[in-house]
């Protein structure tokens, strides 16, 4: 048997009641109501996903994000939350949902997009734009180690 809370300090000599919970009860699925957001842009900051619902309990529910089991944070509103790092996922959809145990919720669809002004990799430059730009660099006095154009072509 578990405890609801024991970090509500009381006066010497008191003692403090607290509700106690079960952590030996079978999980029983949450009911997941909304997730929010659902996209986000790969590579953008850190940010909380924020599950609404019921059913979560604070001895068996996690977060499953993208194959991965993920800690569930409870808020004092009741909704729970995980902090997602958007530079670890290239742009494609993945799979969100909610455990208490092994008994999940629905699943809810998590898409990341690509950045707007994406850069291209060095394979995908053209040759001859990239001495262009090189050229330009060089007439302007520009073309130092950390050019970008050093990097796209990987030139020296």
């Amino acid at each position: 048997m578990g405890i609801e809370s024991i970090n509500e300090p009381g006066p010497p000599g008191r003692t403090w009641m607290v509700r106690p919970t079960s952590i030996n009860e079978p999980p029983i699925a949450p009911v997941v109501t909304d997730m929010q957001p659902t996209t986000a842009v790969s590579g953008d900051p850190d940010f909380d996903l924020i599950f609404t619902g019921t059913g979560f309990n604070p001895f068996q529910t996690f977060i499953a994000f993208a194959g991965q089991r993920e800690p569930a944070r409870f808020n004092e509103d009741g909704t729970i939350y995980t902090i997602v790092k958007p530079v670890l996922f290239a742009p494609g959809t993945h799979k969100a949902s909610v455990y208490n145990g092994d008994q999940p919720s629905q699943e809810f669809d998590f898409t990341f997009t690509a950045t707007a002004g994406a850069t291209k990799h060095a394979h995908d430059v053209d040759p001859d734009e990239l001495e262009e730009e090189i050229d330009e660099a060089q007439e302007e006095g520009d073309f130092k180690s950390t050019h970008p154009a050093r990097k796209k072509g990987k030139h020296k």
